[in-house]
């Protein structure tokens, strides 16, 4: 029994099923719709959006930023939903700095030299916060150039993907 805990093999998914050409539809329709429920759940629709939370409201810059962002992600297929309070998490840390680095130029440094320094201290606690979620979220330049290269890896295996299904039906149109 392919699937069972106990057996040595693991199931194979619709996709593969159909990869290989042993998809049939009154066996697998089932456990392709399970898959497709699955997904649907632990994924966004690369078509979908996502809307701005309303603690930004105040801020359009970062609430403008914070949606292309979402989006960007999202069409990429890098962004599910239990990542979005992470992602609102980052743009709250750089609403937050927006703040602090505000009230900083207000701030004398000769005639409140404490306040001074405990703002510069808490922007640059808040600069590396940020820093440390950005490159999960691909902002800073090295996860840019990561990002790129997995986009282009992820393409590369999509046309040799595509390429192996074109010899197998070749081969099969041949017998």
């Amino acid at each position: 029994m392919a699937g069972n805990a106990n057996s040595g093999r693991k199931k194979i998914s619709v996709a593969e099923k159909k990869l290989k050409g042993t998809y049939r539809k009154d066996r697998d329709e089932k456990q392709e719709k399970a898959e497709n429920a699955v997904s649907a759940q632990i994924a966004f629709d690369r078509n979908s959006e996502i809307k701005a939370p309303a603690v930004f409201s105040g801020y359009p810059k970062i609430k403008k930023a914070f949606k292309l962002h979402a989006q960007s992600l999202i069409h990429l297929g890098l962004l599910a939903p239990q990542d979005v309070p992470e992602l609102t998490m980052l743009y709250e840390l750089l609403a937050q700095y927006t703040d602090v680095s505000q009230c900083l130029k207000s701030v004398d440094i000769v005639d409140n030299f404490e306040q001074y320094q405990a703002l510069t201290h808490l922007r640059l606690n808040l600069q590396k916060q940020f820093s440390s979620l950005a490159a999960k979220y691909y902002i800073s330049p090295t996860a840019r150039a990561k990002l790129t290269l997995d986009v282009l890896e992820i393409d590369k295996k999509q046309s040799e993907n595509e390429s192996a299904i074109s010899k197998i039906l070749s081969q099969r149109k041949v017998k």
